[in-house]
């Protein structure tokens, strides 16, 4: 059945895959946008998709854009970024927090069938094997305001029977991913075989390729009486060194052009593992993607662009 798909975030590495992936349906999509520059991406997808400049700080034209379009599914991928962490707690808020109240406060009554919001593996405490059930964080301002947002989505939906389903993302890499992130800055600088400085301790990480990320968006929206959090990860550990140079040797280059430079100012999260258990058995979702194979596809697709 033909859906009515609004989307917030769609500049973002998620939100352009999954626009992408997306305008192959027959859905109707509508994107949400703040900065023309950042529709480049959809340069040849422009007719088939509804690009609306909005602020989701405005909230009066929100609930009018909101009441005029009338969603059947709404995916909430918008928000502030972590890496590197130059933020203040009052961004973190006003773009995670007080946004998500103003979307879900403009959707409470319409007849939505379904708020998939991407929550982040950042409100967990340190860990591995971390599930929905583990301790949660207070010690950064991102991870909090995250929080904040699935609080007040559990709390819509014992009030408003609001249709929610909130997918904790650890960390995904791929295409069209911000040159600040460790995977896309590390392949981009072997490219250019330069040499790559590590300017954080080595921590173990738990990495999804972007596709992967996708499907468990796409899937979800398919699904009939589901709610609630899910972790969307590998469950599988990676240490952030050893990363980069896997990456030299895929592009024949000697593991000693990567260097440490440590910058002590560096947001050190030593360890953040996650178990997709959950995941598996309800959504029956899992990665395809090995990290070997999700490299080789990173790669490519940084030579394409």
């Amino acid at each position: 059945m033909k859906k009515k798909i609004f989307i917030t975030g769609g500049t973002g590495t998620l939100g352009i895959n999954l626009i992408k992936k997306l305008s192959n349906t027959d859905h109707k999509l509508f994107v949400i946008y703040r900065d023309k520059k950042k529709l480049l991406p959809f340069k040849d997808l422009k007719k088939k998709i509804s690009f609306i400049k909005l602020n989701l700080s405005n909230k009066v034209l929100l609930n009018k854009t909101i009441n005029k379009i009338n969603p059947h599914i709404v995916f909430h991928l918008a928000s502030s970024y972590f890496n590197p962490p130059d933020l203040d707690l009052e961004d973190h808020l006003e773009a995670n927090f007080y946004n998500t109240f103003n979307l879900v406060n403009a959707l409470k009554k319409t007849q939505i069938e379904k708020f998939i919001f991407s929550g982040s593996a950042a409100v967990y405490e340190n860990g591995k094997n971390l599930s929905e059930k583990s301790k949660y964080s207070f010690v950064n301002n991102y991870g909090f305001s995250k929080l904040l947002c699935s609080k007040l989505l559990t709390t819509y939906k014992n009030l408003y029977n609001f249709p929610y389903i909130e997918l904790r993302f650890f960390s995904f890499y791929g295409d069209w991913e911000k040159s600040t992130r460790l995977v896309k800055s590390a392949i981009t600088s072997a490219l250019k075989k330069k040499i790559f400085y590590l300017l954080s301790e080595n921590q173990i990480r738990d990495y999804i390729y972007i596709e992967d990320a996708v499907n468990a968006l796409i899937s979800v929206s398919k699904k009939k009486n589901i709610f609630g959090v899910f972790n969307i990860c590998s469950a599988k550990k990676q240490s952030t060194h050893k990363l980069v140079k896997i990456i030299y040797k895929k592009l024949n280059l000697k593991k000693e052009m990567v260097k440490t430079k440590y910058n002590l100012k560096t947001n050190i999260i030593k360890e953040m593992v996650g178990n997709n258990l959950k995941a598996k058995k309800i959504l029956k979702w899992q990665p395809i993607f090995s990290i070997d194979d999700g490299l080789n596809q990173a790669i490519r697709s940084i030579k394409n662009h």
